[in-house]
């Protein structure tokens, strides 16, 4: 297995810190949730991660667990990996959910929830998200 390139490395990331934003900003999905989605990728490998993910994502969104513009986001997510991943698909998933947990525990942690108001407007961009959350122009 090689590396994921390095512009859908970066999408990927982008897309996980940007669902760390929806979820921070849902007022439903707690962090417990966030942990608990790296600990079944980390129990899984390629493709059955994938399937075990998107099963839990579901059962969490049908407990109320997970807000459902959450879950749409991240099961989308981890689709558009599948799709365009190849052989990359295992390292990028744990990228996107790392990305998804450091945004998340950036704002609730940080009380950054200032970001927010434009969670709308923001770009599946790391960079971007990290100035929304900071408040950097």
């Amino acid at each position: 297995m090689g590396s994921p390139t390095t512009s859908l490395a970066d999408e990927v990331m982008g897309r996980g810190a940007l669902a760390g934003v929806v979820a921070a900003c849902d007022g439903r999905t707690q962090q417990s949730q966030i942990q608990n989605l790296l600990e079944v990728l980390g129990a899984y490998r390629y493709p059955e991660s994938v399937r075990v993910l998107l099963l839990y994502v579901a059962y969490q969104v049908g407990r109320g667990q997970i807000e459902r513009i959450t879950g749409r986001r991240i099961a989308s997510d981890i689709l558009y990996i599948v799709r365009n991943g190849g052989s990359d698909v295992d390292e990028l998933l744990r990228r996107y959910f790392g990305a998804l947990k450091w945004s998340y525990t950036a704002i609730t942690r940080g009380r950054f929830y200032g970001v927010c108001r434009v969670v709308s407007r923001l770009r599946p961009s790391v960079e971007e998200i990290v100035k929304a959350i900071l408040g950097i122009q």
